[in-house]
């Protein structure tokens, strides 16, 4: 489960950015925006 969570959190991360910069950035930004997937997508549970 674990994996599949950090999979789901890496594309949504991805998206983020995408949709902020559009294509062209690097893992280490995938990386930083990381917490703001997991912020999002645990907001919506609640």
């Amino acid at each position: 489960n674990a994996a599949v969570a950090g999979v789901f959190l890496h594309g949504s991360a991805a998206d983020i950015l995408y949709e902020r910069t559009g294509a062209g950035f690097t893992a280490s930004e995938v990386a930083d925006t990381i917490p703001l997937a997991a912020i999002k997508h645990s907001a919506r549970k609640k």
